[in-house]
């Protein structure tokens, strides 16, 4: 129960720093949830512009 604790915590500390650290190198990801439990979530990678060099969307 210790051991799967410690992975849990460790794995939302390594979501927390993707989380955090995505946008320093243009990476913006959004998410649409609706009521439901489906939803869409978009990230995109844009340059020092602003302009959008790719996108991944999931459903």
């Amino acid at each position: 129960m210790k051991k799967m604790m410690k992975k849990l915590i460790a794995m939302a500390a390594a979501l927390v720093m993707i989380v955090t650290l995505l946008p320093a190198v243009g990476v913006k990801a959004t998410t649409t949830f609706p009521t439901t439990k489906t939803g869409t979530i978009t990230i995109k990678k844009t340059d020092s512009n602003g302009s959008e060099i790719s996108s991944v969307s999931a459903k």
